[in-house]
């Protein structure tokens, strides 16, 4: 319950992804987590907090940290991987209206591989496109040919993402 209430009030106070970030921290160190608990239990200590507030602190810090390494780590990897479909996708050949949606609906792929746990559906990529289900089944077309989409099922639910591993043997 420490835990959630903790995790609750960094959301609440920073951001939602600080509360989820901490939670994943201290399940990978619960046996450190423990640890500052039975320091204070100890009976030399008297119930001094000093030694968890300590240790919690750093995990704060040790999350924060590795949510900001992990966000760099990915937004260099969406910049790289829209880097490599322009170079597919010709942008800058003609046909732009084409060519600028194939573009867009690859860097939606792309985040939907980075971000998403599932992926992205073919309705709510449609939606955030602006186009048609048929018509966004159209333009996968051109990258599924290409063996550049995973297609990712989670019950009935079908999901897409980029397949970043063939994108970048797709461009070398």
């Amino acid at each position: 319950m420490g835990r959630f209430i903790s995790s609750y009030a960094l959301s609440r106070a920073y951001n939602p992804l600080v509360g989820l970030r901490l939670s994943y921290v201290i399940k990978d160190s619960i046996g450190r987590y423990y640890k500052g608990f039975s320091l204070c239990e100890h009976p030399l200590n008297r119930g001094d907090l000093t030694p968890f507030v300590i240790m919690f602190s750093e995990m704060v810090v040790e999350s924060m940290e590795s949510m900001r390494d992990s966000l760099a780590d990915k937004k260099a990897t969406l910049a790289h991987a829209n880097s490599l479909v322009a170079r597919i996708s010709g942008i800058g050949k003609g046909r732009e209206g084409i060519v600028k949606d194939r573009f867009n609906l690859a860097s939606l792929l792309i985040q939907a591989a980075l971000f998403a746990e599932s992926g992205i559906s073919a309705k709510e990529a449609a939606s955030v496109m602006g186009i048609s289900e048929p018509t966004l089944y159209k333009r996968l077309d051109f990258f599924k040919s290409r063996d550049l989409v995973e297609k990712r099922s989670t019950g009935r639910r079908v999901f897409y993402v980029m397949d970043l591993a063939a994108l970048m043997r797709a461009t070398e």
